[in-house]
């Protein structure tokens, strides 16, 4: 029964200006019930890809956590925050011809409604040169595989060292 009644997030529409530098993210909820705490912890940042995506050429837009115990999202009714960040003038023309990457990542961390927490973990990178702009970057939590770490490590888009 828990399965089937459950809340069920998911991060839904993003959308983004980059010469505003305001990002509309939706979380929704595909569940049954509502999900009565949601903490939303997000990186957003820009690195010079002809350096690579590594940590000394990371410039971070915005880090931090959203919502928390008293955040509730429905089944109807998404949690829409919204996220200002300010890309330097010098950068913004860097991003849209390609030469600097920009990245969207966190993940999502809710109860289900029950006695259960589950996370939902996302990466999106900005590709200036692909007609689709955005592309998914690969997820996987390393805490399964090494004791007392959380860290997120999204493929492609966010390297991290691995020991």
């Amino acid at each position: 029964m828990v399965l089937a009644e459950r809340a069920y997030l998911s991060l839904g529409k993003v959308s983004f200006n980059i010469d505003t530098g305001d990002w509309d993210l939706q979380i929704v909820n595909s569940g049954r019930i509502p999900s009565p705490a949601v903490r939303l912890d997000l990186s957003i940042y820009i690195f010079d890809a002809r350096l690579g995506n590594t940590e000394k050429t990371r410039e971070f837009l915005a880090k931090g956590v959203l919502g928390g115990d008293d955040t509730k999202v429905s089944p109807t009714l998404p949690y829409s925050p919204v996220v200002h960040t300010t890309i330097p003038e010098d950068k913004i023309p860097l991003v849209k011809g390609g030469i600097y990457g920009l990245v969207l990542s966190g993940v999502i961390r809710y109860s289900t409604g029950f006695d259960h927490a589950d996370d939902f973990p996302f990466c999106f990178g900005y590709n200036a040169m692909d007609p689709v702009k955005w592309e998914y970057c690969a997820v996987f939590d390393l805490a399964k595989r090494k004791q007392q770490k959380n860290t997120l490590v999204q493929d492609r888009f966010l390297q991290s060292e691995i020991e």
